[in-house]
């Protein structure tokens, strides 16, 4: 499959450690309509790990799916990252131990 460019980012974070040293960014892009396959969208997603950069596409039946099976790789890159670092990888406004990515469950 090939892996389109992000033309319209819709999300973005920063994440840094305990010294306040830049360790890992994303960016995702808007889920579109795949040309690889009827009823398939994709979303692309730019993760930076330690100057590593790489762009990638999750698919999915929607633009819903596409979207959170883009979070969900993200997320696990990120914990692979923190628990490489033994935790401390954190982001402007978050708690200790909290990549900030996961759905709320807002039911009253």
């Amino acid at each position: 499959m090939n892996v389109p460019s992000i033309e319209h980012v819709i999300a973005a974070r920063h994440y840094f450690g305990l010294d306040g040293g830049a360790l890992a960014a994303f960016e995702v892009g808007s889920p579109l309509p795949s040309q690889e396959a009827e009823n398939e969208f994709y979303c692309p997603f730019r993760i930076s790990i330690r100057g590593t950069t790489s762009i990638r596409s999750s698919y999915g039946v929607d633009a819903l799916q596409a979207l959170l099976l883009a979070l969900g790789y993200i997320r696990a890159e990120l914990q692979v990252l923190d628990e490489g670092l033994g935790g401390g990888l954190q982001w402007f406004g978050g708690a200790a131990d909290d990549l900030g990515i996961q759905i709320p469950d807002v039911r009253s």
